[in-house]
């Protein structure tokens, strides 16, 4: 992807533990899409780790919403997001294995009220 056709867009690769502990808390992201390790316990982290540094009205995404059959995955995405939200689904999008979800500030909990620069991660563990 071009920098310049997006110049805000940064592509991190890394485990959430380690980018997300020492992500600035005054940056906060627009758009986030994790596509990490996808048991229960992981998807839980990766959500409780970059949700405090998603903007409030930003949007979190992810993939791997429907593979209960696969013995590796086993629905644990869903379960995740649910017991995170509290909610059965996303609220903007699912179609097939990919989730889009807007937040709002019960949902992520924003820190500081500071404008937030513009920003997307996507986030590689």
């Amino acid at each position: 992807m071009e920098r310049a056709a997006y110049p805000n867009y940064r592509a991190i690769k890394g485990t959430s533990e380690s980018v997300g502990s020492s992500w600035p808390k005054e940056q906060k992201i627009d758009v986030l899409f994790i596509d990490g390790s996808h048991d229960f316990a992981s998807v839980l982290l990766d959500l409780q780790t970059w949700m405090p540094h998603v903007r409030e009205g930003g949007i979190v995404c992810g993939d791997d919403w429907n593979h209960e059959d696969r013995e590796d995955i086993g629905g644990s995405v869903r379960k995740a997001f649910q017991m995170y939200f509290h909610l059965d689904a996303p609220n903007q999008d699912l179609s097939g294995n990919f989730w889009c979800h807007k937040t709002d500030s019960i949902d992520n909990k924003p820190e500081s009220t500071s404008q937030p620069i513009p920003l997307c991660a996507q986030i590689d563990s």
